[in-house]
């Protein structure tokens, strides 16, 4: 009769603590995840002097999933640009990224 009490309060004990670690890493990383939403916007920009598509990929992709290389790319699509060439009083459409 002890044994099996024992056993069950063992059986217990490790169900509880095994659904608490399922569960609670469940819980922890929504949780986390809704912190760290990112939200991806669009604005225009009017190219400076000096200006090339890698800079601004270096200035407006850190808050974001991509690399810089992505960006870029990003950045040539949504123009609709031929080559990385872009020019001074040219305008652009970036995307930059908000953390909500």
């Amino acid at each position: 009769m002890k044994k099996q009490s024992l056993f069950l309060i063992f059986l217990c004990s490790f169900l509880l603590i095994l659904a608490s670690g399922l569960f609670g890493k469940t819980f922890l990383d929504a949780m986390a995840e809704e912190q760290n939403h990112i939200h991806k916007y669009y604005t225009g920009i009017t190219i400076q002097n000096g200006d090339s598509l890698w800079t601004i990929a270096d200035t407006y992709c850190h808050d974001g999933n991509l690399s810089i290389q992505d960006y870029v790319q990003e950045l040539i699509q949504i123009n609709h640009l031929e080559t990385e060439q872009i020019h001074a009083g040219q305008k652009l459409t970036i995307a930059y990224f908000l953390h909500e």
